[in-house]
């Protein structure tokens, strides 16, 4: 408003738009402004932190009053097993999460290079940077979980389970069915980097050493996700 007020002086020819059939209904500038770019932008981190608790309660609620099979996991069939994607982010997840940081960043380059009152040029390339990240972050996610990074690979054919390189492991580990003896289910007490403690839950498969397989902070999906894979390798789910 303060610009449009500098930038007209009194006696200004102007083009004015307006509603024929109602010509008090007018404006200046049809489309978006700068300033509706701008809120958006300082909106969505909070946009995407409610999508997040959004979707983290739904799934909770999946969990506990309609019990999918494996926990929920995604299980792909194909020429060589049974896939499970044990780790990672969905993609279109790791997308909002970059889309909402690069969105927090966002506001202070605006507000550095634009001031409260943008140039619709500045706020605009903003947003083009913003997308950019999220759609760059989302495929990259997509590509990594479609890798074998973290598939846990179930062959019932050649009775082996094939297990990712995560949880220490440096390389994917082959092990036959006839080598392992359990699966242990267990709850373990972590902390993070500035000392709060939080139950996560614990899954491993037990032959000569245990082989971790998971550590989750839901114990439904854990729990869910144990008794299929005990059920598939006809072992005893052992609790401790």
């Amino acid at each position: 408003m303060e610009r449009t007020v500098t930038e007209l002086k009194a006696g200004t020819a102007v083009r004015v738009y307006y509603n024929p059939a109602k010509p008090a209904d007018a404006l200046l500038s049809p489309g978006i402004d700068s300033s509706q770019l701008f809120l958006a932008l300082f909106l969505m981190p909070f946009n995407a932190v409610m999508a997040f608790l959004l979707a983290a309660f739904a799934q909770a609620a999946r969990l506990k009053w309609f019990p999918p099979p494996a926990g929920g996991l995604r299980i792909e069939h194909g020429p060589r097993g049974a896939s499970i994607r044990l780790d990672g982010w969905p993609a279109l997840g790791a997308g909002l999460a970059a889309i909402a940081l690069a969105a927090f960043v966002g506001i202070f380059a605006v507000a550095i290079f634009g001031g409260f009152n943008p140039p619709l040029s500045v706020v605009s390339i903003v947003w083009i940077v913003v997308l950019a990240a999220g759609v760059a972050t989302t495929l990259r996610q997509f590509a990594r979980n479609r890798s074998d990074r973290a598939r846990l690979l179930l062959d019932e054919g050649n009775a082996i389970i094939v297990l990712p390189a995560l949880h220490g492991r440096t390389a994917r580990l082959t092990l036959p069915f006839a080598d392992l003896t359990a699966l242990r289910f267990t709850r373990e007490l972590t902390r993070d980097s500035e000392g709060s403690s939080q139950t996560k839950y614990a899954l491993a498969a037990k032959g000569r050493a245990p082989e971790r397989l998971a550590l989750w902070s839901s114990e439904p999906q854990t729990r869910g996700f144990a008794t299929w894979l005990a059920t598939k390798l006809r072992l005893p789910l052992v609790e401790a």
